[in-house]
């Protein structure tokens, strides 16, 4: 604006963010769209135009919306927190495409923890890839190197103190600490500093959330560090997933990849039998938050920008959408599944779990053992990105 009257630039950007709030409250006032539960099967050609948050048509119901399927994408794995089912459904959606999807030299991860290093890379054809989905310490630069400048950055974070439980027993840290099996994670809590003094900082032991976006994991308890890190996140990540919100979040990353309900259909993967879980009580929650309080900020301004997201949209909008990807959920599972079963009794190795010794996952009893469409839900990320 000069001397008070607005330049032709500023007149048309207040007509264009004016049209797509009209366009917003005309579609919101409608009737959601519904579809029947059926499963397509046929592949879908790739596109080239990419949907980001930053674009307004993100937040839009669907019948607002005009975009093309995204497959450009990096995902920054944040170890138990459900990020393996999450990688289930991006692979699937890289098979359909045919995006290409980087692959570490090691078949696994990245050598995490080091930060990602193409190095670790096996070479891409072309020198480029669409999509980083294995285990890996963010380094932009490096990402930036191989993805297309389109791809969409997205990760996910679950309750620190629920997730810490996890990797502590599924990890078994208590061993690494010289700890009893089935109080050590009380006796951890009690004085983490010392042990870690003591034995080091494992990552899984740390926090992990601070820690994948390459920082110092020293440097977690130091506020600015962490106030700057989330504004480094906010800048970066077209969403981060909620793993106590994962439909929801999945909604949102339908939008964000411009995909159909059915892509988004999940299925819990690595998950721990009761047997290898354990309680936490209120005082060794409370001592946990103490030692995870970078994480939980990370996991609560997250957590918080996905409500805000979600109540943009309306809770109609979402609970119809939410109804419908429950039923193509749910008629996938009746075709596929009969049950769940031990991860040891999966007769087909492709599809067992990797787990340490003594730690027991859930796997599925599948009703025809041949069918790939029922295995493709289920898969273990090395047979999902390198098949």
């Amino acid at each position: 604006m000069r001397d008070g009257i607005p330049r032709p630039r500023e007149i048309s950007a207040l007509i264009f963010t004016l049209g797509v709030i009209l366009i917003y409250f005309l579609s919101a006032g409608s009737e959601p769209r519904t579809k029947a539960v059926t499963l397509s099967l046929s592949g879908r050609a790739p596109q080239e135009v990419p949907l980001s948050s930053s674009h307004p048509a993100a937040l839009l119901p669907d019948a607002a919306r005009n975009c093309s399927p995204v497959n450009g994408v990096f995902f920054l794995k944040n170890q138990k927190t459900g990020s393996s089912s999450v990688t289930n459904v991006l692979c699937r959606l890289a098979h359909r495409t045919g995006a290409t999807v980087l692959l570490p030299r090691d078949r696994r991860n990245f050598l995490w923890p080091k930060p990602f290093s193409l190095r670790a890379a096996q070479p891409p054809s072309g020198g480029r890839a669409d999509m980083i989905l294995h285990e890996t310490r963010f380094s932009p630069s490096e990402v930036r190197r191989v993805l297309p400048t389109h791809a969409v950055y997205v990760t996910i974070v679950r309750e620190p103190v629920a997730a810490f439980e996890s990797r502590f027993q599924y990890r078994k840290l208590w061993r690494f600490y010289r700890l009893d099996r089935q109080h050590g994670l009380a006796q951890f809590a009690r004085d983490p500093q010392a042990h870690v003094a003591k034995y080091g900082l494992d990552p899984f032991a740390g926090n992990l959330y601070f820690f994948n976006m390459g920082r110092d994991d020293l440097d977690a308890h130091n506020e600015s560090h962490v106030a700057e890190m989330l504004r480094v996140m906010d800048k970066t990540f077209h969403l981060v997933l909620v793993t106590e919100l994962l439909t929801e979040s999945l909604l949102l990353l339908k939008r964000e990849l411009c995909l159909e309900t059915e892509d988004i259909i999940s299925f819990p993967i690595n998950q721990r039998h009761n047997s290898s879980k354990q309680r936490i009580d209120s005082s060794t929650r409370k001592l946990l938050s103490n030692w995870l309080k970078a994480d939980i900020q990370i996991y609560n301004h997250f957590r918080r920008k996905l409500l805000r997201k979600l109540q943009l949209l309306g809770p109609q909008l979402i609970d119809s959408e939410r109804t419908q990807l429950e039923e193509v959920t749910e008629a996938v599972r009746e075709r596929c599944f009969s049950g769940m079963i031990l991860n040891e009794y999966q007769r087909d190795e492709k599809l067992r779990y990797h787990s340490l010794d003594g730690v027991h996952l859930l796997n599925y009893q599948l009703n025809n053992p041949n069918d790939s469409f029922c295995k493709s839900f289920i898969q273990p990320q090395r047979q999902c990105t390198n098949s």
